[in-house]
This record gives C-alpha cells, structure tokens and sequence, in this order.
C-alpha cells in the first residue's frame, strides 16, 4: 500500500521504473476501489502511469474482496523489478509483453514452456515460474536474435528463427519491433517463411 513506501523503493510505470525519492505523511483519506480491468487486476493509474494491483480487503481494512494479491501478480511484480523486462515491448494498454507471454504461458498454455526448452536443447525447468525462469526466458529470446535466420519486415519489426535442438524443423520464433522482443513461440521454418 503507499502508506508502505519507503525512499528507494521501486514504482513500475507505463514507461519504464522510478525510484521513490521521499514519502509525505498525509491525513487526507481517499475513497478506494478494487475492480478489474479486462480481466486484470493491475492497471496504470494517475499522471505518473503508476502500475497499480487491488489488494484482499483485509489488508485495506474493508470493502469489497479482491483477489489480485495472488502468485500471479506477485510474479508479474517480480518481473516487471527485473532489468530483463527492459528488453520486452510494450502493448499500447501498458502490458509488458514480457510478461504476457511468460505468464500466459504459464497460466493458459504450460505445455509451451516445457515445449520451447526442449526445442532450444534446454534442460526442463529452466524457465521455471518464477523472476529468474523469466530471466532465462529472455535470455534464451537474446539468444535466438543473435544466432538465428533474420527477416526484416516493414515498420522495423523484425523475425528471427532457430532450428529445434532435436528437429531441425521445430524450432523457436522470436519478433522484435522497434528493438524490443514482441514474442517467443515454438514454431516451424515454413511459419516463419510466411510471417507478415
């Protein structure tokens, strides 16, 4: 909660962290409210764009019962404190893409974690769900940039391809725009020779 905030601590904001300079004791008390936006339960408030999260009622002394304080957005607080989310794009309503494809893939799609180890010749549970799994993650992204087969595409997005460690076919696609990863997915050659 802000009443928490402590000279150094880091703020997420729409466009990049900012470090707490000094906190102000105030008595003025605001109303407050949990609610989701599109199916999130952070979002970007105030002049500053701070990246905000509803919190479980009794930790805010009432009200309506939120859910958000949970593994997944202490994941997403996690990596979003990470220098590697830096090299992740980010959606026009605020969301690091990073963090999308990392967690949704671990939330809606598990079977593509495991999938994209194995087709980089990884061991399983190195992009493990957690800040570090998601520093491997953009590690191995990194890794795909350098050493795989480019196609430059209009409005400077980029398209990169490795071949799979055990199918050479079955392989990994990493899109970069304007110098920032867009997406890692498991993918095959003849996909990435189609992509627009």
């Amino acid at each position: 909660m802000a009443r928490d905030l402590n000279p150094g601590d880091l703020i997420i904001t729409a466009d990049n962290t900012a470090i707490v300079s000094r906190t102000v004791q105030s008595n003025h008390h605001d109303f407050v409210y949990n609610f989701t936006v599109a199916n999130h339960n952070n979002y970007f408030v105030g002049k500053q764009q701070l990246w905000v999260h509803n919190v479980k009622a009794e930790k805010c002394g009432g009200g309506e019962r939120g859910e958000s304080s949970s593994k997944t957005t202490d994941l997403t607080n996690d990596i979003l404190s990470r220098p590697s989310s830096k090299q992740w794009g980010v959606l026009e309503d605020g969301i690091n893409q990073g963090v999308k494809h990392f967690v949704d893939y671990w939330n809606k799609f598990p079977e593509r974690i495991p999938s994209l180890e194995k087709r980089l010749g990884l061991r399983e549970g190195t992009f493990s769900k957690s800040g570090d799994g998601f520093d491997a993650f953009t590690n191995a992204a990194e890794s795909v940039i350098q050493k795989g087969i480019l196609r430059s595409l209009p409005d400077d997005k980029k398209i990169y391809f490795v071949e799979g460690a055990e199918k050479s076919k079955k392989g990994v696609i990493v899109i970069v725009k304007d110098g920032k990863i867009q997406s890692m997915m498991p993918g095959e050659l003849r996909t990435f020779n189609k992509m627009e």
